[in-house]
C-alpha cells in the first residue's frame, strides 16, 4: 500500500443471509461485478493509480451479534505488488471513494476499519509490517498514526497469516468478521483468516465511542494501487440473488431495511417485505429510496422448480406381532422419513418399525428432487396379534371321563389375537363343538358302543401369524354292574347291614324299593362317574316263631283225682315253628 494505513474493511458475507434476501452492492471507482456465480466482484484491475469500492445495500444492526463470511484474493504480484483491500463499517450508505494508495478508505471519523495490507510503507513507524498483515482502526483520520489502532493485545498491526507468509498468491483466502454484542457498553470485533482468530478489538463501548450511539451501519470493501499493481478481488460464496423455491410455494423476499417508497414489481407492499407465490421463473424488481435519500433498486430471481411427485411405496406392509421388522423401503431421490402426515422434521433415515404391540401405525416420506419436496406418502405397518387359543372352563374338564350314553361336562375354550375360527378333530361320535363369538363349547353325549379312550385337537384358524393348538381326552367308559355278596335271611325286627361299597369298588347308596312278609328289596344306586349300573339285593324275612294256648285259660293250671283223666289242654304254635318239644308231664299224659 502507498498510503501508511490501509482501512481494511472487512468483507462481510453475512450468515444471517436468508432465502429471499437479495444481497445487491453499490460500486464505486473501478470496482465492477467480474461473476454472479459465485458473486465476485473485482476491486482493482492490474493497473496503477486504481482504487475501487463496493458498498452492501442491506445495513447491519450492531446492538445484536452478526458474522460476515468473504474471501479475498489480493492478486499474484508479491514484491512489486500492492497494495491490498479494507473492510469499513460506517453510518453511510454510500461512504466515498479516497483514491490513491491508501486502500480507498474515506477520511472519516466514526468509522471501523479493517485493513489487510500487502505493502510495506517502512516498517510500524508508518503502521506498517513488512509480513502482509491486518489492523483493525477505530477512525480513518489521521490515516499515518498508531493513535487509531484497537487491537488488544498489540500496539502495531499483525500478519494476516499465522505463518506471516504471503497473501499475494492468487487465490481466494476465506476471511471471517464477527460482531459480538456483549451488552450496550461492550463490543468487539474479531478477524478470522482461514478460520483462524487472527485479531480482535478491544472491548469497549464502541457502539458509542465510534459510531455515536447509531446501530445502524452499512459495510463497504475497498482497495487501491499506486505505482505498484494487483488484480484484487472479493468473492462471496453465500450471496445469491437467485431464489429458488417450489412452484405454488410463497416466499418472503426481504428489500434493505431502513428505505421509504418501496415499490415492488407485481405486488402492493410498500414496505420492505413482500410475500410472492412462486408459479414460474421471473425477476422481481424493487425500488425504494434508501436510508441516506438516495434512489436504489435491488432484483430477485425466482427460479420455480415442479414438485416432484411422492415417492412409489408399497402399503400396508403386515407383521406379526413380536416378529423381527425391517427398514422402510421407497423409491426416489432424497428421502426424508416423518411420522406424522403433517409438521414435524423429516430424517433421512428409514425408520425401523416396532412389532412389540400389536396394531396399525402409519409412517409418511417424501422425496425431494431440485431442492422441491413432494407431498407425503403413507405406509400403513400392520402389525397382527398372535392368535391364542386358551382352555377356559375347569383345568380338568379337558381331560375327562364319561359312560356311554352319558352326557360330558361341557369344555370351554377361548380364541384371542385375531383367530377367527377353529378346527377339531378326534371327539367321540354324539359329541360336537359351538362356536359364540370368541368362545367355543365342546358338549354332548358319546353313543359309542364299546368303550374307547378318544383323543380330541383343537387348531385355531383365520391368522397368518400362527394356529395354536391344544388337545384333550374323552374317556367313553362300559357300565359295570356293582357286585354284593348275598345276604342270609333275617329275622324279623333285626337291623340289616348293607355294605355302600361294591365287591368290584363301586361306591353308592341303598334305597328300599320292597317290602313283603317274606322279604325286602334295595336298589343300590352308584355315586356319578363311575360308569356303573343300578342293581338290587333281596333278603329274606323269618317271622318271629309264636306258641299260645288254645284252650280254655284254666286248663293250663288244674287239679284231678288221681287215675282222673286231666281236661284237654291245648296250644297252638306260629310264625315258621314247624314243632314242639313238650316235658315234665306225669305219667300217664302225652301230648300230640
Amino acid at each position: 500500500m502507498k498510503t501508511i494505513l490501509k482501512y481494511c474493511l472487512l468483507n462481510l458475507s453475512l450468515l444471517f443471509f436468508i432465502d429471499g434476501n437479495s444481497q445487491n452492492f453499490s460500486t464505486q471507482g473501478s470496482a465492477q461485478l467480474s461473476t454472479t456465480s459465485p458473486l465476485t466482484y473485482t476491486i482493482t484491475p492490474n493497473q496503477p493509480t486504481n482504487s475501487g469500492m463496493i458498498t452492501n445495500f442491506f445495513p447491519l444492526n450492531l446492538s445484536s451479534s452478526f458474522e460476515i463470511n468473504f474471501e479475498m484474493n489480493f492478486g499474484s504480484t508479491d514484491a512489486n505488488g500492492a497494495d491490498g483491500m479494507a473492510l469499513t463499517l460506517s453510518n453511510l450508505c454510500n461512504p466515498t471513494l479516497v483514491p490513491g494508495g491508501g486502500l480507498g478508505i474515506p477520511e472519516l471519523n466514526n468509522i471501523l476499519i479493517v485493513e489487510f495490507d500487502t505493502y510495506d510503507n517502512d516498517g510500524t513507524a508508518n503502521s506498517d509490517l513488512a509480513a502482509d498483515h491486518i489492523g483493525i482502526y477505530k477512525s480513518g483520520i489521521p490515516r499515518s498514526s498508531l493513535s487509531n489502532l484497537i487491537i488488544e493485545g498489540s500496539s502495531i498491526p499483525v500478519c494476516i497469516l499465522d505463518n506471516c507468509g504471503n497473501v499475494e498468491n492468487n487465490t481466494f483466502i476465506p476471511i471471517k468478521l464477527k460482531w459480538i454484542y456483549i451488552n450496550a457498553t461492550q463490543q468487539k470485533l474479531e478477524v478470522y483468516v482461514n478460520n483462524t482468530l487472527r485479531a480482535t478489538s478491544t472491548t469497549e463501548n464502541h457502539l458509542a465511542n465510534i459510531f455515536l450511539g447509531n446501530t445502524n451501519v452499512f459495510w463497504s470493501i475497498s482497495g487501491a494501487t499506486g505505482a505498484l499493481t494487483n488484480l484484487q478481488s472479493v468473492r462471496f460464496p453465500n450471496f445469491t440473488n437467485t431464489i429458488i423455491s417450489c412452484i405454488g410455494s410463497t416466499i418472503s423476499l426481504s428489500a434493505p431495511a431502513l428505505g421509504s417508497n418501496y415499490t415492488w414489481s407485481n405486488n402492493s407492499s410498500n414496505t420492505n417485505i413482500a410475500n410472492y407465490t412462486i408459479n414460474n421463473n421471473q425477476t422481481i424488481i424493487c425500488t425504494y429510496t434508501d436510508f441516506c435519500g438516495q434512489s436504489k433498486t435491488v432484483n430477485f430471481n425466482l427460479q420455480a422448480n415442479a414438485t416432484p411427485l411422492p415417492p412409489v411405496t408399497t402399503s400396508p406392509i403386515v407383521y406379526c406381532q413380536s416378529e423381527a421388522a425391517s427398514s422402510l423401503t421407497a423409491t426416489g431421490t432424497n428421502l426424508l422419513w416423518y411420522t406424522s402426515a403433517t409438521g414435524g422434521t423429516g430424517s433421512t433415515s428409514p425408520p425401523i418399525p416396532s412389532t412389540s404391540l400389536s396394531g396399525t401405525t402409519t409412517y409418511y416420506v417424501t422425496q425431494t428432487a431440485a431442492g422441491c419436496e413432494s407431498s407425503r406418502a403413507a405406509i400403513s405397518v400392520v402389525v397382527n396379534p398372535l392368535p391364542t387359543l386358551v382352555l377356559s372352563s375347569a383345568a380338568s374338564s379337558a381331560n375327562q371321563t364319561t359312560c356311554i350314553n352319558t352326557p360330558i361336562t361341557p369344555i370351554q375354550y377361548t380364541l384371542g389375537g385375531n383367530a377367527t375360527g377353529i378346527t377339531i378333530t378326534g371327539l367321540p361320535d354324539g359329541v360336537t363343538h359351538a362356536i359364540n363369538g370368541n368362545s367355543i363349547t365342546i358338549s354332548g353325549t358319546p353313543t359309542a358302543t364299546t368303550a374307547a379312550t378318544f383323543n380330541y385337537s383343537l387348531t385355531a384358524t383365520g391368522n397368518t401369524c400362527g394356529a395354536p393348538n391344544l388337545s384333550g381326552t374323552i374317556t367313553v367308559s362300559s357300565e359295570i354292574l356293582p357286585l354284593f355278596n348275598a345276604i342270609s335271611p333275617v329275622c324279623q325286627g333285626t337291623a340289616i347291614n348293607i355294605p355302600f361299597t361294591s365287591t368290584n369298588g363301586i361306591v353308592g347308596a341303598w334305597n328300599l324299593i320292597s317290602n313283603t312278609t317274606n322279604d325286602v328289596t334295595y336298589q343300590f344306586t352308584p355315586n356319578a362317574g363311575q360308569c356303573a349300573l343300578n342293581t338290587t339285593i333281596t333278603i329274606g324275612i323269618n317271622p318271629i316263631p309264636t306258641l299260645i294256648l288254645s284252650s280254655a285259660a284254666s286248663s293250663s293250671n288244674q287239679v284231678i283225682c288221681m287215675n282222673s283223666p286231666i281236661a284237654s289242654i291245648q296250644y297252638t304254635f306260629g310264625g315258621n315253628a314247624t314243632g314242639v318239644s313238650v316235658s315234665g308231664l306225669p305219667a300217664g299224659v302225652t301230648y300230640t
